[in-house]
């Protein structure tokens, strides 16, 4: 691991820098690069002379960025605790580098007019970007970015300050003249690959595995280079976190052995920004090196370009198995290829993005040494494929993501679960969020921006469509919206199966985000009719193909479950249909919650409680027929299982709506009777008798004396009165409900 120490000083007395940006800016490259992972940003703000002589002996650093001021003697010019600055000189500078860390190959000075310290410490650092006139903070961050990203890549120092420097003419010519790149001997700037040579030495060929049965399936190997004939498009991504048993369980899976390991295919499969090509690339940089036959990436994303993604692995650099100069036609390198992958040698065959069974069956190895490790949202495969569906991250997991981006940030802060739990823990979302937080630190704390994610619709808010973010360790788009489109988009309107499964996914949108949802509440059961049943089948084979696509997961049988983010996505997507289908699940809930409360057996009901709840809570804001019936069922099941205070409210509600709507109807009668009940239980008997004698009222006028609702309220009468100690009040009550009853 190769270090990077980035210094800064701007003293209050002097002019401000924009230091935080070119900070953002070199880690942004840096985790651009091919071995970004490999280099580690260790920074030091408002920094003294002190700070610099304790950062250098002891992060030992192998490059120090400098941003700031120097004067035009030489000496940099860094902080002092009155807010001033003290001046280190050039022949200090140098005795620092000496005596604390023998390390330092590069030492980039930031700054205006820095030749002069340069000069003084490039007979002892190997390579020194040093200016000749007043550097401008823009020119400082353009030049940073693509120098830092071509470094991080594996290139020469030399060539990334040619490539750094010529991107900064195309703007700021001017600017671009100032800087110089001195090195300690001719020459040695072109040689110099600071990580290329860190990472990739020279290794023998007993330093490589070359037995499969070597793979570790219980310690976790650290990210170590692949065989020189991999094709492996993806770095290291220094923001992978957790995964730890998946890992194993892939490292399981792909090292079958016998009869099984042939055409071994194991798929990782889950919904649009859950980590698969993540979880896929951290598996080969670290289980790659096991596979003495190499790594090769496909990505089936466009099922045109497989032909085109086979063949490349064939040419030189990879499996040579044709000169550069005399390449065949292209079929001919595909089946070349093949016919290498039939071989007996082990090598990781990774395909990203499979949607179509029909692709793998057609461009599988059903022969030789060849793993498939693919990636997919299809959770379902009816060839021979072992599945691991991938679910979000844990919230250790969604804390440590987080922080690879604000490291200031504690494990323990509370705005950072809270941010985790509104994101639903989807590695995309907080990709994105912590990219964002880490863009705009000094503008927004993470409690702000958790205000700005709750005061409007979630995939509204900028960051969730990439704004702040630069970078994607995946190379897919960074924005969460069209990720779930990409499944959405998939769904033909003119299939009946497809249109079936919007909707559904209209319907699963109006329950509570990530709760199992029983699949008699998403769509009503047809009960086996036969003239029923070739719907009931179009409806399973629609709720299939949302799993297949990721829209829905299947956690347990006859249960599903939407992504909070994607219940989101569906309500604004499917616009023209939510209210419809809004409609529709308030009907299936309460009839079956009705259902289950005349049962008398509430723990029926415990089980989607949070979908009760949920549908109700957004009822209730209307006044209508359904919201009254939703609160009366709601809170009749509350009182049933002891959640008085939690049940008055609901009561009242439904009492109120039916105030406005039929004050003198049956359904008025039952809304009085349950406030009634719940407020006898708490002990307000006067309040409790006055409503449910003006149920029994309503009964008797509407229903009849001999109707069983009203022998019902009589009955409830006669109890709360004998709670009150008026038994001689209750007993005509009583004999009236039993005369009623027996006829």
């Amino acid at each position: 691991m190769a270090v990077l120490l980035f210094i800064a000083a701007s003293p209050k007395s002097l002019l401000r820098l924009e230091q935080a940006e070119e900070l953002r800016s070199i880690e942004n490259a840096i985790d651009a690069g091919k071995y970004g992972a490999w280099l580690a940003v260790v920074s030091r703000g408002a920094a003294r002379h002190e700070d610099w002589v304790r950062l250098v002996s002891r992060e030992q650093p192998d490059i120090v960025h400098f941003s700031g001021h120097c004067d035009r003697d030489g000496h940099l010019l860094l902080a002092a605790d009155d807010g001033s600055f003290t001046r280190v000189s050039p022949a200090l500078l140098a005795r620092s580098f000496v005596t604390l860390s023998g390390n330092v190959r590069l030492v980039v000075l930031s700054g205006c007019q820095t030749l002069t310290t340069g000069r003084a410490i490039e007979s002892i650092i190997d390579n020194v970007v040093v200016t000749t006139g007043n550097l401008e903070d823009r020119a400082a961050i353009a030049f940073a970015g693509p120098f830092y990203r071509a470094v991080a890549s594996g290139v020469s120092i030399q060539r990334a300050f040619d490539e750094a420097k010529l991107t900064l003419e195309a703007d700021l010519p001017e600017q671009a003249a100032f800087l110089r790149l001195l090195e300690r001997e001719a020459g040695l700037a072109e040689k110099t690959r600071l990580l290329a040579e860190q990472i990739q030495p020279s290794r023998s060929s007993s330093d490589v595995p070359h037995e499969l049965s070597e793979l570790p399936t219980e310690a976790i190997p650290e990210p170590a280079p692949l065989l020189p004939q991999s094709r492996m498009p993806l770095a290291v991504n220094p923001q992978f976190v957790g995964r730890q048993a998946e890992l194993r369980t892939l490292a399981e899976s792909i090292n079958a052995r016998g009869a099984e390991a042939i055409g071994q295919v194991v798929a990782v499969t889950g919904m649009g920004g859950i980590g698969k090509t993540q979880l896929a690339s951290a598996f080969v940089h670290r289980y790659g090196p096991y596979f003495p036959g190499g790594v090769f990436w496909l990505s089936f994303a466009d099922p045109a370009s497989i032909p085109a993604e086979i063949a490349s692995c064939g040419g030189p650099g990879h499996l040579a198995l044709w000169p550069a100069d005399a390449a065949p036609g292209l079929t001919t390198q595909v089946e070349l290829v093949r016919a290498a992958w039939r071989e007996g040698t082990a090598r990781l065959l990774v395909i990203d993005n499979c949607e179509d069974e029909s692709l793998l069956k057609i461009w599988r190895t059903t022969s030789g040494g060849c793993r498939v490790l693919l990636t997919s949202r299809r959770r379902r495969w009816s060839t021979n494929v072992t599945t691991l569906a991938l679910d979000v991250l844990d919230r250790p997991g969604s804390i440590a993501l987080l922080r690879t981006f604000r490291s200031d940030l504690s494990a323990g802060d509370a705005a950072l679960h809270a941010i985790a739990d509104e994101l639903g823990d989807l590695p995309l979302a907080l990709h994105v969020a912590g990219s964002f937080l880490r863009r705009y630190r000094a503008r927004w704390s993470p409690g702000e921006y958790l205000a700005q994610l709750r005061e409007r619709a979630l995939l509204d808010h900028p960051s969730l469509a990439g704004h702040g973010s630069e970078h994607s360790p995946t190379e897919h788009e960074l924005h969460v919206g069209r990720t779930f489109a990409l499944s959405l988009e998939r769904l033909d309107r003119e299939n009946a199966t497809d249109a079936a499964a919007r909707d559904l996914l209209a319907r699963a949108a109006c329950f509570a985000p990530g709760e199992p949802i029983p699949r008699r509440l998403l769509s009503p059961s047809a009960n086996g009719e036969a003239d029923e049943l070739e719907a009931e089948l179009e409806i399973e084979d629609a709720l299939a193909r949302m799993v297949d696509l990721g829209l829905l997961d299947m956690p347990e049988d006859n249960a599903y479950v939407l992504h909070r983010l994607l219940a989101v996505f569906a309500s604004q997507a499917l616009r023209d249909a939510m209210a419809t289908a809004r409609g529709a699940v308030e009907c299936t809930v309460a009839d079956e919650a009705k259902r289950i409360n005349l049962i008398g057996y509430p723990a029926l009901l415990l089980e989607w409680q949070p979908h009760l709840r949920y549908i109700t809570d957004r009822a209730a804001l209307r006044d209508d027929a359904y919201a009254a019936f939703l609160c009366n069922q709601l809170g009749f099941h509350l009182r049933e299982i002891g959640h008085y205070w939690e049940a008055k409210p609901y009561c009242e509600r439904a009492l109120a709506i039916e105030e406005t709507l039929r004050p003198d109807g049956p359904s008025m009668a039952t809304c009085l009777g349950n406030l009634a009940l719940v407020l006898q239980d708490m002990g307000e008997h006067g309040s409790a008798r006055a409503l449910q004698e003006r149920a029994l009222d309503i009964s008797e006028t509407h229903l009849g004396s001999e109707h069983p609702d009203t022998a019902t309220s009589l009955d409830i009468l006669a109890s709360l009165l004998k709670d009150m100690g008026e038994l001689a009040a209750a007993r005509p009550l009583c004999e009236r409900a039993l005369a009623s009853s027996r006829r």
